[in-house]
């Protein structure tokens, strides 16, 4: 089930030209229609789902995947979590919306992934933070330990942070 999250990430880096991204949600839905498409195509026993929650009165998580159930039976096995900061030179943004992530609520998402992971709650969790203009290329705290991964000097850069249940931390975020 990992190949099906991760694969989304590859396939989007490659295809990244393609679209044209104005919030956070364009790039969760590019990859839940993807995901699914790919459990349609190769009918594989796995259902996907957006927003749901993982904690009664608590946030949702962006994207779920899980054994194919019912919706009242299902329980989620993989977790993602996506950030988005747009790049800052398109001139359809207000200068004034920037920078539209905060660091600090990506450090909260990221504890909260590892802690779903460390508790049992789901076998692996992902968080990607899709940085379009490279504005966080520079060495911030709360990126240190993710994986990086950019396609060009000149697209997007993807921090990637992988957490699996039984993994370290050395062995959970590259």
């Amino acid at each position: 089930m990992k190949n099906l999250f991760e694969s989304s990430f590859s396939w989007l880096l490659s295809d990244y030209s393609n679209h044209n991204f104005f919030c956070e949600r364009d790039i969760v839905w590019t990859l839940q229609k993807y995901i699914l498409g790919e459990i349609k195509d190769k009918q594989l026993p796995f259902s996907l789902f957006n927003e749901w929650p993982m904690e009664p009165k608590k946030q949702y998580a962006d994207l779920v995947i899980g054994a194919k159930t019912s919706v009242e039976q299902f329980k989620p096995e993989e977790i993602l979590e996506v950030k988005y900061e747009p790049d800052r030179n398109r001139k359809i943004f207000l200068k004034t919306k920037f920078p539209v992530v905060s660091l600090k609520e990506f450090k909260k998402d990221i504890d909260r992934v590892s802690d779903f992971v460390r508790k049992g709650t789901v076998e692996a969790g992902y968080c990607l933070f899709v940085d379009e203009g490279g504005y966080y290329k520079e060495d911030h705290a709360a990126l240190k330990d993710a994986e990086r991964v950019s396609s060009d000097n000149n697209g997007p850069v993807f921090y990637l942070f992988k957490f699996r249940s039984g993994a370290t931390n050395a062995d959970a975020a590259p």
